[in-house]
């Protein structure tokens, strides 16, 4: 503070004004006027401020290199070889779907299933009985191209029970009303709590082995019978028009009606689809649906819905006709043998 002091007053006794100094380009006379006259002339000034850029910018530059050099050296990146896609093998067994995508390879074109029944009518001597009928109409309706062996015959129970306060249209019989709450509550989902049910009684292994499950049930839903993938669901007893007045009746078809309707759910199980599909049109009436079944060539197969159900009986049964059974000997049966895909390409349309 007191050196500033101390220049102001230099300042002031300075002789030749900074002014006239700078006009006249008077040289300083003394070191002390060359001080002053520098301090105020605008191009030193210049220069001085040029030079502490520099300055500053060098100091910047070397703090930079020192940080840069005090770095840890990059680590080289390690390039890793792309893995392979290993391609998974689709399952062929009903453990793990109710579609398995593939059949087991084997030494013969013999389907093994499991005849299954869920729900509360049948007993295990009901399933005795049906199993000689089953397996010698399958083959016959085949023409003898696949057999059937019954591997597992299980009685298994409702998982559901009706509230016990449920009641319907004045039916006191409890059998029926669980039969038809399951038509209200479960309806066509049924396959899928069937499936679900005879998982949690069988082991893997057992499951491993079959082809198909096929169940018949009292549990009433839209249809006489359904498949998805290697499963199948069949109704038996059959609960006719509840809703009507006195509660409709209980039809008990015959062990052969059974096993017609257990041999077209077994054909939905082998990828075969409907035949005389072309009679079933929308908005045909029951008239145009009978002429057209009339003139259809395979109106008679297992598969179609023009067959006559009510013709069948211990000395009359339906298979497969000429376009199913050619289906069944060029595609069904290498697949079968082979281990091979399940979803049939290249399939005819039976009409």
């Amino acid at each position: 503070m007191k050196s500033f002091l101390a220049i102001i007053i230099l300042l002031s006794a300075i002789q030749v004004p900074h002014a006239l100094a700078q006009e006249s380009k008077v040289k300083p006379q003394n070191k002390l006027e060359e001080f002053v006259l520098n301090l105020f002339d605008s191009e030193k000034r210049a220069e001085r401020k040029a030079k502490r850029i520099e300055r500053r910018k060098k100091r910047q530059a070397a703090k930079a290199k020192k940080e840069l050099e005090s770095r840890p050296a990059p680590k080289t990146p390690i390039v890793s070889k792309p893995i392979p896609k290993v391609e998974e093998k689709p399952s062929c067994s009903l453990y793990d779907s109710m579609i398995p995508k593939c059949y087991h390879k084997r030494n013969d074109s013999n389907l093994n299933i499991a005849l299954l029944y869920y729900g509360d009518y049948m007993k295990q001597s009901d399933l005795d009985r049906i199993e000689p009928i089953l397996i010698e109409r399958f083959s016959k309706a085949t023409n003898k191209a696949i057999g059937v062996n019954i591997v597992v015959k299980k009685i298994i129970p409702f998982k559901q029970k009706m509230p016990a306060d449920f009641s319907y249209n004045g039916i006191t019989d409890k059998k029926r009303l669980q039969r038809i709450w399951y038509y209200d509550n479960v309806g066509t989902q049924i396959m899928n709590e069937v499936y679900e049910e005879y998982k949690k009684v069988e082991s893997k292994e057992q499951l491993d082995t079959l082809d198909a499950i096929v169940a018949i049930t009292g549990a009433q839903f839209d249809g006489l019978g359904f498949a998805s993938g290697r499963v199948s669901v069949t109704e038996y007893p059959r609960e006719i028009a509840w809703a009507s007045d006195g509660g409709g009746r209980v039809d008990y078809i015959s062990d052969f009606e059974i096993v017609d309707e257990l041999i077209h759910e077994l054909g939905h199980n082998l990828f075969l689809g409907h035949t005389s599909t072309q009679c079933q049109k929308p908005g045909m009436t029951y008239e145009e649906k009978q002429a057209c079944c009339a003139l259809s060539p395979s109106k008679d197969d297992v598969l179609s819905y023009c067959r006559k159900r009510a013709h069948v009986n211990e000395n009359f049964m339906h298979g497969f006709e000429s376009c199913n059974q050619d289906m069944i000997e060029r595609l069904v049966v290498p697949a079968i043998i082979n281990g091979g895909d399940w979803n049939l390409k290249n399939r005819s349309k039976c009409e």
